[in-house]
């Protein structure tokens, strides 16, 4: 080899002793790793040197070894992956459960000197597949729509109505009710809901119950009894009873699963009396 090329080949590429140097490893640990790593590498007049970029692409690429300039290593594996840790922080979760989402195959692994990665781009894939698991910002996000919406709960309690009632109501108005699905639960927005119940007289909203944070308590307002109108034909349960001929055990086991519309007003329910000719009709 020339003296030209020799030059050349030394100015792109590192030593042995070079790389040892710069990672601050012994003469055999600066060997072995050139022997059990992909380096590319070249021979210059008997000696083994590697080429600059292929060093400098490995070290941004792992996490193990450290430059003892304090140059931080794993640049491009953090921008591209995530750790175990890292993602449970990102999803506010046990790191428990990010394996047992690896164990489920959520999301692709690569090992990286022993230590379990996960590449973003699949992380994402699997992320915008579900609504279950939220990172921090559409956590945010989250709370701002539920501030704007009512959850199934909510509409339930303030109608007075069976969780199986709030579902049929949904499924015959859905023309003037605009639903969200906020974390993986259907919501109904304040604006549309509360312009669908002024439109429709056969309900009265008897519990008043703000959007809040999942873990505050929800303040209750109660209409007492005397407040439903008059002109509004509505029975009390004695005279339901009285009119069906059913016993008031039986008449509260209709309410609750679903097969009769009533609501409740302070500690009273009412029936309409549309419903209690439909119950007298058999339907």
């Amino acid at each position: 080899m020339d003296r030209v090329r020799f030059m050349k080949a030394r100015a792109g590429t590192y030593s042995i002793p070079e790389i040892g140097k710069m990672l601050g490893l012994c003469k055999t640990e600066s060997y072995w790793l050139v022997e059990h790593r992909d380096f590319e590498t070249v021979v210059v007049r008997g000696h083994t040197r590697v080429f600059k970029d292929s060093f400098e692409s490995w070290y941004e690429n792992q996490i193990k070894y450290k430059k003892v300039d304090g140059t931080p290593p794993g640049r491009m594996l953090r921008e591209n992956s995530f750790s175990v840790d890292e993602l449970a922080e990102v999803l506010a979760v046990s790191t428990s459960t990010i394996y047992e989402l690896i164990k489920r195959k959520c999301f692709d692994t690569f090992l990286v000197d022993s230590w379990m990665r996960i590449p973003k781009d699949s992380f994402q894939k699997w992320y915008c597949s579900q609504e279950v698991y939220r990172t921090a910002e559409d956590r945010k996000e989250d709370e701002k729509l539920r501030a704007i919406s009512y959850s199934m709960p909510d509409i339930r309690k303030m109608l007075g109505i069976h969780r199986n009632c709030v579902y049929s109501l949904l499924d015959h108005h859905k023309a003037e009710l605009e639903l969200l699905v906020v974390a993986g639960q259907k919501r109904v927005t304040k604006a549309s809901f509360d312009a669908w119940l002024a439109a429709h007289g056969r309900y009265t909203k008897v519990v008043i119950e703000p959007a809040v944070p999942q873990q505050s308590t929800p303040e209750v307002i109660e209409t007492p009894a005397q407040s439903i109108p008059e002109e509004k034909p509505v029975y009390r349960i004695e005279e339901v009873q009285a009119i069906l001929k059913l016993s008031r055990k039986a008449i509260y086991k209709r309410i609750q699963d679903g097969r009769m519309i009533a609501m409740k007003a302070g500690n009273t329910y009412w029936v309409p009396a549309k419903e209690v000719e439909k119950q007298k009709e058999g339907k």
